[in-house]
């Protein structure tokens, strides 16, 4: 992306963050939402935020399943922190480039298969969200599931989870197939759609037999998991009677929602969609929106502190970062 296309994401986040803050601020009462942070339980908090650290640690871990060369966990859990710190602290998301530039750099590991692990880890994420939102639906609207969702699972589930095995299990055949596909795209797109798979493959290939892939697709469900819990236990702090599913019912939500190139993790578009899935179980929008702002503050500030620890410590600086990603965008 050249640089004028990053100034345009950069005003285009800009103008959605704030046009979905107002959207959820003009339908509460300011009062109303200060109240709510009041009457919380914190001590419920801070479990949320310990679940929610323990929760990046099994990401760093099933992230180190995917390379041959194993990595520390602590580098890769490290690289994680100081990412997610980047994507808060700067108005373009590059985290998964600082990941690929800092792993690379502390492991002596090359960046095309660094990134290659993070585009598969990144794809089943993707299925694994895209799975769990169609099995919540019907729970949340049943009417809606009915008449439009259901095409729609059964073909995400006929089409993704079938290329998912071929993608682990017959890796050649699938690389053939790209190739062939290549051909209708645009001359100039042809070479990074091919590369970009290619990359994508190298990061699978210590997943050998099905066996592998059971285990990584356990570590994606824990993960997935404990993701709700974080949800969950803070509805709990603000009162938030709500059934188990809402929590796995927002983190669908939100997932799909941080497709979104809102700076600041998303803010004000976070808490614009917290308030919208919520209101699906009758929660108060008030509620909602206090509710939003403390999972949002839950999920990026204790790990961003963390990650600014770990830049510290590994002697980087975020403008150097910045650079590095930019070079490989």
């Amino acid at each position: 992306m050249n640089l004028k296309g990053r100034q345009v994401q950069v005003w285009v986040g800009l103008v959605l963050s704030g046009l979905a803050l107002w959207l959820a601020l003009r339908q509460v009462e300011i009062v109303e939402v200060l109240a709510a942070f009041s009457k919380a339980n914190y001590s419920l908090i801070g479990i949320a935020i310990v679940v929610q650290l323990f929760v990046l640690w099994m990401i760093a871990g099933r992230w180190r399943l995917l390379f041959e060369t194993k990595p520390t966990w602590l580098s890769l859990l490290r690289s994680l922190l100081i990412a997610q710190l980047v994507n808060v602290v700067l108005p373009v998301r590059l985290g998964m480039f600082i990941r690929v530039y800092l792993v690379g750099k502390a492991e002596h590991i090359s960046k095309a298969i660094v990134l290659g692990t993070i585009l598969v880890e990144k794809t089943f994420d993707s299925l694994m969200f895209g799975l769990l939102f169609v099995l919540v639906i019907p729970f949340v609207a049943p009417d809606w599931f009915q008449w439009s969702a259901l095409p729609t699972s059964t073909g995400l589930f006929v089409v993704l989870f079938p290329a998912l095995v071929l993608m682990t299990l017959r890796r050649h055949w699938l690389l053939k197939f790209v190739h062939s596909l290549s051909r209708y795209l645009p001359w100039e797109k042809r070479f990074s759609f091919s590369l970009r798979i290619k990359k994508m493959l190298e990061g699978i290939s210590p997943l050998q037999g099905f066996s592998s892939i059971v285990v990584l697709w356990g570590w994606t469900l824990l993960i997935t998991v404990f993701g709700a819990v974080v949800n969950l236990v803070i509805m709990r702090a603000f009162d938030i009677q709500v059934p188990v599913i809402a929590a796995f019912f927002l983190l669908a939500v939100l997932q799909m929602g941080s497709r979104i190139p809102a700076p600041l993790g998303g803010m004000g578009v976070f808490q614009y969609l917290c308030v919208k899935a919520l209101s699906f179980f009758g929660v108060d929008a008030n509620l909602a929106l206090s509710f939003g702002f403390m999972l949002h503050f839950v999920i990026f500030v204790p790990g961003s502190l963390l990650g600014a620890l770990g830049l510290y410590q590994m002697h980087e600086s975020l403008s150097t970062l910045k650079h590095e990603a930019e070079e490989q965008v």
